[in-house]
């Protein structure tokens, strides 16, 4: 069995305002949520929304995702636990059938649900 057997490809999710093209979706829950895994390009604008809506509305509890070339994922950290000496987070990385690496940020603990494709 692959790694892909127990994953949806190709699903937008959101757990808010913006939605993001997760290459997989996988078909188990956390909580009742979504947990989704991206390419380098789509996490790329996810931690920079994040770093942007941080920059323009500071909450110590957003967790904002950077990318680490010693870890080769991205880490995961609000500035509360910053401040308070905790280590950031790794995001799960793997690799799909196709060789594409995809990065799980916030699987597992956001509140990823499925956003309806916007007509434009």
């Amino acid at each position: 069995m692959s790694d892909t057997d127990n994953h949806r490809p190709n699903v937008l999710v959101s757990y808010g305002e913006a939605a993001y093209l997760a290459r997989w979706v996988s078909t188990q829950r956390w909580n009742g949520w979504l947990c989704p895994s991206f390419t380098r390009e789509v996490a790329d604008q996810l931690a920079a929304d994040l770093a942007r809506d941080e920059a323009e509305n500071p909450d110590p509890t957003r967790i904002v995702p950077t990318w680490s070339e010693e870890h080769q994922t991205y880490l995961l950290q609000s500035s509360e636990y910053a401040a308070e000496g905790y280590e950031p987070e790794p995001a799960d990385r793997w690799t799909d059938d196709e060789g594409t690496t995809l990065y799980a940020i916030g699987a597992g603990f956001w509140t990823w649900y499925e956003a309806e494709a916007q007509a434009s």
